[in-house]
């Protein structure tokens, strides 16, 4: 176990609370905006209307995805050099095994028929002291949107 394994495993125990993943039928279908939460170690997940959190989940897929950054908590990070929620990935919950490639529920569950992707994902970064908005990670173009995403609750976005 390395030293990133042991402070997540030691921020999860202090999280002390249930998790709740996204493959969860409940949750299927609802707009949400997604964050990374630097206290617990994974993702925030809070609905977009009440803006209440009702999950924490190391994975999230979503669909009709948008990127937000709120420029005057941008400006607040750079001026005060603290982090604060300013940025999230906002879109519809999809099924968790549709996002990693699976036909069906049954394949993901017994991993056997990974449907193969045709174009790799794009991978999306976001930094409040080098960039305005998301970016690629490779070439640093600005995203605003996107068909779908994976985000993961180790700070990485796969966008198609």
């Amino acid at each position: 176990m390395n030293y990133q394994d042991e402070v997540y495993d030691a921020r999860s125990a202090q999280a002390n609370d249930e998790l709740k993943d996204s493959f969860e039928t409940a949750h299927v279908g609802r707009v949400v905006e997604v964050y990374y939460n630097t206290h617990r170690g994974r993702l925030s997940v809070r609905d977009a209307k009440t803006k209440k959190v009702f999950a924490h989940t190391h994975m999230v897929y979503l669909e009709n995805v948008s990127f937000t950054v709120q420029p005057a908590g941008r400006d607040k990070v750079r001026r005060t050099n603290r982090k604060n929620v300013h940025a999230w990935v906002r879109g519809t919950v999809g099924e968790l095994w549709r996002g990693q490639g699976y036909s069906s529920y049954k394949d993901w569950l017994y991993s056997t028929d990974r449907t193969p992707s045709i174009i790799p994902p794009t991978k999306v970064t976001y930094n409040p002291y080098k960039y305005d908005s998301f970016v690629t990670a490779d070439e640093e173009v600005k995203v605003n949107k996107a068909h779908c995403a994976m985000v993961y609750g180790t700070g990485h976005i796969e966008i198609k």
